[in-house]
């Protein structure tokens, strides 16, 4: 029997609440239908972002530079459209160079794409020199037709540092097209067009491939929104049938499916009035909602079939009330912490998406205790009083309770059983710890936005062949400033940018680079007939400035790209490293090994200043903002926990006990990811805050029911600890199987991140089950302490 302990504050005032819910059902339906109607009406008006931007505070000076730069020099992340041809010859035979010519006229004459936009052999040009005189021709005039012809172009293609692991890989065995779209708006629909292209383009032995930033960013935009639609039909169908088994009355399983729509609603609704588009992560938390948000009401169900085992003269409206009043106030603190872990993600994250994804998903919570408290006694009120069939009334022998199911029965013996061998469980928990400890000790961070991608995901792959064949798909620049005009032509000058190049390739996962003294080089040669000796700047500034006044002049077709380089004052220079991969434990040494030489070689207050920018270095910074926002999230969440529980039971050890209950299933989880690899990231960094505030539910329920029921049967401690977790362990059971069923179903979605994400907390939770009722009783048996054993808990009869 449960009994309602006077500890808990205003119990007169939620008695009258209840009894109020409960006489006005129909009115009381009837508004939280209509608040969840309008709420769910703007949710059709939600937009998307998924721009890599998106995760760095606006005002970020990393973002400021980036975006300062991408003006200045007219930086545009491309798409790259790769032509892979592995027979012998690679892409140097007529039909392959034909087909890139092919392919570079329907580019151009999609919308929107201006001819300068698409860069390709087809497209480009080289310089000559005539006696003295400039003069540019395309590196392809025509299709080669023999042999001679195709060493020509290789000769011709290949002397271009500009063009070598850019346009063509260093092997021959594929060419690529790069198209640099105008905006990111345009970068959608231009990836659209370019996928309806390849769809049906003639090839014959080639493979054509799309990849790049522009690629990974537009096929996000189109995959959030697909991803959504099918989590939207999928996971409310699994939910309803998961909550079918719980209780197994129609009630049971309609009232908690009301509950998490009108919370859902809530949550998104109010996320669509606020103007906060959808993110990757904020993507999944209609999931996440409807696994968190059915817990609340699957207790206050149980706790409603329950009273019925003891009827003792009631009404069916006492019935709901006691059985509301029996858990409202443990609901309250459960649903207090969800909020803290949820919230803690706003308060202390710094990446935008991660924050609107913590704010709204306890908007979301906040919708499924107001829904609890309000849409279960309502709707209970309106039927009649109907047990499940997981409950009977009746007693086994040797007092064993035989009032629930098996399931029931099954875990009231692993309570006992974790009380009686105390020392066992201890001994084997230690043991775990050992392990889990060395597993967390070998979680990384790591993240890139290919990653979102499944492995097999044919841009995952997209971009794996072009990093490999060619210098890299991803840039990082450095912006060389001089306080003077004209300092980019002098030798010195040139020389240090030449020195930079050289020790940035010597880098791992630097691929190739691009700076104005690689144009200046490749000038003066042309001017003495390719000789490679004066494959060198010249001493002559003079000399430089007229192969740059060439290069640049409007007749030039190669001005837009010596634009990428050099401004027009010849004042300020970029150096773009090209890399062949995007993840951050690959970026982070090259990044930092380069701010050292930086810091060494253009020291502040010397005439020339160096800075790092670009997507590469933006990336940096967002993700060295992990951890900081990690460990700030996880501190906060568990400073909540402790103090909400201890508040809750009056009792620091208590607030202990349901702290280091949660920290066992994150640190677990932590192990988990140290063992399969699984970095911490964007998406999985914030599985510890929501497992600490979700996962602290169980001890909650546990030591809540224990706390009542040793005042009310003081000696019977065996028997308490089996009859509390037959009931309440058997409500906790079937939560933490939707709930953590609930987090699995984000496994449908096409992001690995969110997938990462669902099975983590799915992971956290039921360790925090199973912690609940093996770990606590036995830590509950070896101290004994005050809270349970050493005060009176006086109970308030029932009316």
């Amino acid at each position: 029997m449960r009994w309602l302990p006077d500890t808990t504050p205003d119990d007169t005032d939620m008695r009258q609440f209840f009894y109020f819910v409960t006489s006005h059902p129909i009115v009381v339906l009837s508004i939280a239908a209509v608040v969840a109607l309008g709420l769910a009406s703007q949710i059709l008006l939600l937009e998307s972002n998924t721009s890599p931007d998106a995760f760095i505070p606006p005002g970020h000076p990393a973002l400021a530079l980036k975006k300062e730069v991408e003006d200045s020099f007219g930086l545009r992340e491309p798409f790259a459209l790769g032509v892979i041809r592995d027979g012998p010859g690679g892409f140097l035979l007529p039909d392959s160079v034909r087909l890139i010519q092919r392919l570079t006229e329907r580019i151009e004459d999609l919308p929107g794409v201006e001819p300068g936009d698409v860069l390709s052999l087809a497209s480009e040009s080289g310089i000559y020199f005539e006696d003295g005189e400039p003069g540019f021709e395309r590196l392809m005039p025509k299709v080669p037709a023999t042999a001679a012809q195709i060493d020509a172009l290789k000769r011709d293609v290949f002397s271009y540092e500009l063009y070598r692991g850019t346009l063509v890989a260093e092997d021959g065995s594929a060419a690529c097209i790069l198209i640099r779209p105008k905006s990111e708006q345009q970068a959608d629909e231009l990836y659209r067009q370019l996928q309806a292209l390849l769809e049906d383009f003639p090839t014959g032995d080639e493979e054509l491939v799309v990849a790049g930033e522009a690629a990974v960013r537009a096929h996000m935009g189109a995959a959030v929104s697909q991803d959504a639609l099918r989590m939207n039909f999928i996971c409310p169908a699994v939910m309803f049938l998961l909550i079918v088994l719980a209780y197994r009355t129609p009630r049971g399983m309609v009232l908690p499916m009301c509950v998490i729509g009108g919370a859902s609603a809530m949550a998104l609704g109010l996320m669509s009035l606020s103007g906060v588009p959808v993110y990757i992560v904020t993507n999944g938390i209609f999931v996440v909602i409807m696994a968190v948000g059915v817990a609340d009401s699957l207790h206050l169900v149980g706790q409603y079939y329950e009273e019925q085992l003891h009827l003792d003269g009631r009404t069916r409206q006492q019935l709901i009330v006691d059985a509301c009043m029996a858990l409202w106030y443990p609901v309250l603190i459960t649903s207090a912490t969800d909020v803290a872990g949820f919230f803690s993600l706003y308060l202390v994250g710094i990446m935008p998406p991660i924050r609107y994804f913590g704010l709204f998903t306890c908007a979301g919570v906040i919708g499924a205790l107001i829904y609890s408290y309000t849409v279960i006694p309502a709707g209970l009120a309106v039927l009649p009083l109907k047990t499940s069939g997981a409950f009977v009334r009746s007693r086994g022998t040797a007092g064993e309770v035989r009032a629930v199911d098996a399931t029931g029965r099954m875990l009231g013996r692993l309570g006992s059983f974790a009380f009686r061998r105390w020392r066992m469980v201890l001994l084997l928990t230690a043991v775990l710890i050992a392990v889990v400890a060395f597993g967390a000790s070998k979680l990384i961070i790591n993240d890139a936005r290919i990653l979102a991608f499944k492995d097999h995901h044919p841009i995952v792959r997209a971009a794996n062949i072009l990093n490999e064949r060619f210098d890299g798909t991803s840039h990082l620049n450095i912006v060389i400033t001089a306080s003077k005009k004209d300092a980019m032509l002098q030798p010195e000058v040139l020389h240090k940018i030449e020195q930079l190049e050289r020790y940035s390739e010597s880098l791992a996962y630097v691929g190739g680079t691009h700076s104005v003294a690689g144009w200046v080089k490749r000038a003066h040669q042309k001017m003495h007939e390719d000789d490679p000796a004066y494959y060198a700047i010249p001493d002559d500034t003079e000399e430089t400035r007229y192969y740059l006044d060439v290069l640049s002049a409007p007749t030039s077709p190669m001005a837009d790209l010596l634009g990428e380089v050099v401004d027009k004052s010849y004042s300020r220079a970029n150096l773009t490293l090209r890399m062949k991969s995007s993840q951050y434990i690959h970026q982070r040494p090259v990044i930092e090994l380069l701010q050292a030489y930086l810091d060494e070689h253009f020291s502040a207050g010397g005439p020339l200043r160096a800075e790092l920018a670009g997507r590469v270095n933006l990336d940096y910074h967002w993700l060295r903002i992990i951890r900081t926002s990690h460990i700030r999230s996880v501190s906060f969440a568990f400073l909540c926990v402790l103090l909400l529980t201890g508040l809750m039971f009056r009792s620091a050890v208590a607030g202990l006990l349901c702290t280091a209950t949660v920290g066992m299933a994150v640190v677990t989880i932590y192990a988990i990811m140290g063992f399969s690899d699984i970095p911490l990231g964007v998406g999985t960094s914030m599985f510890a805050s929501i497992a600490i505030g979700a996962g602290v539910n169980f001890p909650i329920h546990i030591l809540d029911r224990l706390r009542v029921e040793m005042a009310d049967s003081p000696g019977n401690d065996a028997d308490v600890f089996r009859d509390a977790f037959t009931f309440t362990g058997r409500a906790l059971f079937f939560t933490a199987g939707v709930v953590s069923i609930g987090f699995l179903l984000l496994c449908v979605s096409e992001f690995q991140t969110l997938v990462r994400f669902g099975l983590l907390i799915s992971v956290g939770m039921l360790v925090s089950f199973l912690t609940s009722v093996t770990l606590l009783p036995a830590v509950l048996a070896a101290l004994r302490p005050r809270f349970l054993w050493g005060r009176s808990v006086p109970g308030a009869k029932r009316p």
